[in-house]
């Protein structure tokens, strides 16, 4: 994923932009921004844990932070269009399925809604890779991709793989916690698959990056307590 040089420079301004709005709200217009912003962006799977799997290093958290702070408080009004469009696509689709009427209709509600927020996400991410560096917001995006179909451990989701070994990993992880959950041996074959993919160097650094969060969750929760 390329950013051409324009581009980057026109992030760089937004970023200058948008680290400085909402000074002119008031303290009760600010409060309530502030609530949502963190209801926002768990919607759309904007979590700590992410970007550090993505490779934001510590000595960028705080800027990142921020970006993203104001970048939300200069979007809320975006924002709360597309939550609220969701909420009404959504409410639509189980109408829909009740009656047995209407369901296809609805269900393209839905996923028009979706894009109103994958919009604002793709620019989030965007924002995050002028502020840290291409490499990170390529794996970002990776990952949100790769999440949106595998429920697995964030860890394995920094990798590109073809279908058959995402589904051997899936059911490699579901024998192993059986096994263990069970008192049982681990089959060789699950943990044979998981030595193999916990040995590549990106899900190694992510594992890596997962497991010293502190310093990251004191900023994250100094910018988006709610």
């Amino acid at each position: 994923m390329k950013t051409c040089w324009y581009r980057a420079l026109s992030m760089r301004v937004l970023i200058m932009v948008i680290v400085t709005a909402g000074v002119g709200l008031s303290s009760a217009a600010a409060n309530m921004v502030a609530s949502e912003i963190p209801q926002f962006l768990a919607r759309a799977g904007v979590t700590l844990e992410r970007l550090l799997a993505a490779g934001v290093s510590p000595s960028e958290f705080q800027e990142v932070v921020e970006s993203i702070d104001g970048y939300c408080v200069s979007n809320i009004d975006r924002w709360r269009a597309a939550e609220t469009a969701l909420a009404g696509a959504h409410a639509q689709l189980r109408t829909a399925e009740s009656s047995g009427e209407g369901i296809d209709e609805a269900r393209g509600a839905v996923a028009e809604a979706m894009l109103l927020r994958q919009d604002l996400l793709a620019e989030l991410i965007e924002l995050i890779g002028v502020t840290t560096n291409e490499q990170t917001q390529d794996r970002l995006t990776l990952i949100y991709a790769n999440a949106d179909k595998w429920r697995l451990p964030l860890k394995y989701l920094v990798v590109e793989r073809p279908e058959a070994e995402w589904t051997a990993l899936r059911d490699a992880i579901s024998e192993s916690e059986d096994a263990t959950r069970q008192g049982f041996d681990v089959p060789d074959w699950a943990e044979q698959l998981l030595l193999s993919a916990d040995a590549v160097t990106a899900t190694l650094n992510a594992d890596t990056a997962l497991r010293d969060v502190a310093e990251a969750r004191t900023a994250w929760r100094a910018a988006f307590q709610d």
